[in-house]
């Protein structure tokens, strides 16, 4: 009897080992999944694009496809595509889409405007030449280095950035509103979906930020973005940055940054700037279902009529 129990015990032990040496191929294998159905749901707040238009000036007829043969009888029907559409029309439209954008040029000395671990340097003749490439949020920056933020919303809103530096010990700055300001969109920070907004955008002179350590035990810099359905009270646009009142930043965090969820899709870092999203950001056009995603989905727990607050942290060598 003791035999057979120490046989059982056994294998419960190897049963169990075995289950804790596969779960990390399983959670990523289900977080790729989860990020496949968060593209669509992403993809489905996109406008569709306008129809082609024929040669003649009027609008293409596109060919109807003939309906599928109905399976013979007693075959059961694929259930997969329907259960996918009703996991995808649970997930709502609570997403912020976020693309860090490493900025290459020819670094020469320009005037900076500093505002805590971000500075936005002048090139006043907008004559330096910049080469955007994805990045991973995960990365590790040195002083020095040159990034942009692209943001595109699922849904219609305010954008508000909010910057603090982290420091060694664990302790943060004081928050300062780095976005909107007079200086960048000129202060427009009005969202909708399939346009990505970049922050500096294109025409901001540079368009981007340099990494800066603010004291020597720094080590991050961590953003915050909400995408609130209405102007934020008690936020006054100015020319420059602003400091915050630490309490009400707190507040907002306590209240709308709650039960957020990010993925990043690994296959999207590497990729270069593409067209589609450099006339979506001029609002020359939209980005479309075929069109490239952002590579970090942030998921919040916001109903339609509640900001959406997400956090991100920036490393720092």
């Amino acid at each position: 009897m003791k035999t057979k129990r120490a046989a059982l015990l056994c294998v419960v032990l190897l049963a169990g080992a075995y289950a804790v040496a596969q779960s990390p191929a399983g959670e990523e294998e289900e977080g790729v999944r989860t990020r496949a159905l968060w593209n669509t749901a992403f993809l489905n707040r996109r406008p569709p694009k306008p129809e082609p238009k024929s040669s003649a000036g009027g609008t293409a007829v596109a060919s109807v496809p003939k309906p599928k043969p109905a399976p013979p009888a007693g075959e059961p029907k694929a259930s997969a595509p329907a259960r996918t559409l009703a996991e995808v029309g649970k997930l709502g439209s609570a997403f912020v889409g976020v693309t860090l954008w490493r900025m290459t040029r020819d670094l020469g000395s320009v005037p900076a405007v500093r505002f805590r671990g971000l500075v936005h340097e002048e090139d006043p003749e907008g004559t330096a030449e910049w080469t955007p490439q994805r990045v991973s949020l995960k990365s590790q920056f040195e002083q020095r280095d040159m990034v942009r933020l692209s943001v595109e919303s699922a849904r219609e809103g305010y954008l508000y950035i909010i910057d603090r530096d982290v420091y060694a010990d664990g302790t943060m700055s004081a928050p300062t509103l780095i976005f909107p300001t007079l200086r960048l969109r000129e202060g427009n920070n009005k969202v909708r979906p399939g346009v990505p907004y970049e922050i500096p955008e294109p025409t901001d002179k540079p368009p981007a930020f340099r990494m800066k350590k603010t004291r020597a035990d720094q080590v991050a810099i961590r953003i915050t973005m909400i995408v609130s359905p209405q102007p934020i009270r008690e936020i006054r646009i100015g020319r420059s940055a602003q400091k915050l009142d630490p309490a009400k930043a707190a507040e907002w965090e306590a209240k709308w940054g709650q039960e957020v969820v990010q993925l990043e899709d690994p296959k999207l870092i590497g990729q270069a700037y593409s067209q589609a999203e450099a006339r979506a950001a001029q609002e020359v056009d939209s980005l479309g279902s075929d069109d490239p995603l952002p590579t970090s989905l942030f998921r919040s727990a916001a109903s339609e009529d509640q900001p959406m607050l997400v956090n991100l942290t920036l490393n720092m060598k």
